[in-house]
């Protein structure tokens, strides 16, 4: 019996399939054509795949969120939010403050403070590098008194061996854990950290009823002003 023959090119280009007049050729011409279409088929697929990805997968990426832009601690503002506690806020004997509405530091710090409000401290770290000591307090409000950006979250605040606060903090360390404190927060950039990280710095005044009273009322004079 006679093999029928094909003689015509097929649609891929560069590839002639003809059938010779052995059924054996015939087969193995057809295996290779076979072998080859299914190759050029996924190569095909792969670039329709690409295509697709190209034309409706690759939208613009979003841009990054911008950082909060905070201000730089110096200056005046190094000194209101100094890392101070004051002596008389852990019991000792030292310089007190009249926390008073006649008082302009009070009143200064109540008016550039993120938020002003009750914490606890929760625990305190010792950070030792090299030869420098600091030491970490982290902060748990409890309690706002004023400022439209009071952190509602724990936050931790670096006592530098320059800070005023260093000292109590050394002296007392562990007792300081449970101790409660009203704070003068802001957030500020710190330009020594890598990547310009921001961080807390505070004023921690005793969280006492006279101080409080004081604070409410420097509170409602900066609004109505």
């Amino acid at each position: 019996m006679q093999s029928i023959g094909v003689a015509r090119w097929t649609d891929l280009p560069g590839i002639r399939w003809n059938a010779s007049k052995s059924g054996k050729g015939s087969v193995m011409s057809k295996r290779r054509l076979e072998s080859t279409a299914r190759a050029v088929a996924a190569l095909l697929g792969v670039s329709a795949l690409l295509a697709s990805f190209v034309l409706f997968g690759c939208e613009p990426m979003p841009a990054a969120a911008p950082k909060a832009q905070f201000a730089i601690y110096e200056g005046r503002f190094s000194e209101l939010f100094d890392d101070g506690i004051e002596a008389s806020a852990v019991g000792m004997v030292g310089n007190t403050h009249p926390h008073s509405r006649q008082d302009p530091e009070l009143l200064e710090r109540a008016h550039v403070a993120d938020g002003i409000v009750k914490v606890r401290v929760k625990t305190v770290t010792t950070k030792i590098e090299g030869d420098q000591t600091a030491y970490v307090l982290e902060l748990e409000p409890f309690g706002r008194l004023g400022g439209a950006k009071a952190p509602g979250h724990s936050f931790s605040v670096r006592f530098e061996k320059t800070a005023p606060g260093f000292g109590i903090v050394r002296s007392i360390e562990g007792r300081l854990v449970g101790k409660t404190f009203i704070a003068f927060v802001r957030e500020f950039t710190n330009p020594a950290a890598k990547g310009g990280e921001a961080a807390y710095h505070v004023h921690l005044a005793p969280s006492t009823p006279d101080v409080e009273a004081a604070v409410k009322e420097a509170v409602v004079l900066d609004e109505v002003h």
